[in-house]
């Protein structure tokens, strides 16, 4: 019998980092597709000056700023050498909980949860990111 040990706390960092960067794309694209249904086409740099100032996209801040914080995460760990502590990596899942939280602000709560029942990319991207947040390394018998 194989004990295999899924994913710890630390590893799952790198995994949840690439699932909130999708989840951020998707609903930015989503987020622009509306806009363009709603004012025309938005090229990539008007794109960009909204997604830092335009109130429309100020509840996707959170998110990109966390996907930062995450990138941060692991190039210090990088540069050190050795991997992020437990306690570390546990406040940083905490913290994605806490930043795709469709009861996180009221905009931005609202926003979220409307995109989750009006996308499959997004309920997709956002049921992916979800299981990596719940997944909780226990031995098992392969």
């Amino acid at each position: 019998m194989t004990q295999i040990q899924p994913e710890g706390t630390v590893d799952r960092i790198p995994t949840v980092r690439q699932l909130l960067a999708r989840l951020h794309q998707v609903l930015i694209i989503a987020e622009r597709n509306e806009l363009e249904q709603e004012q025309g086409s938005v090229g990539a740099g008007d794109l960009l000056q909204r997604l830092l100032g335009d109130e429309r996209f100020a509840w996707l801040r959170p998110m990109g700023r966390m996907v930062t914080k995450l990138d941060d995460l692991l190039a210090e760990a990088e540069k050190r050498g050795s991997p992020i502590s437990e306690r570390m990596a546990r406040q940083a899942l905490i913290d994605v909980r806490r930043v795709v939280s469709r009861t996180t602000g009221l905009q931005a709560g609202w926003r979220y949860a409307d995109w989750v029942q009006r996308d499959p990319d997004i309920v997709l991207a956002h049921a992916a990111l979800a299981s990596a947040l719940r997944s909780q390394p226990t031995a098992w018998a392969a």
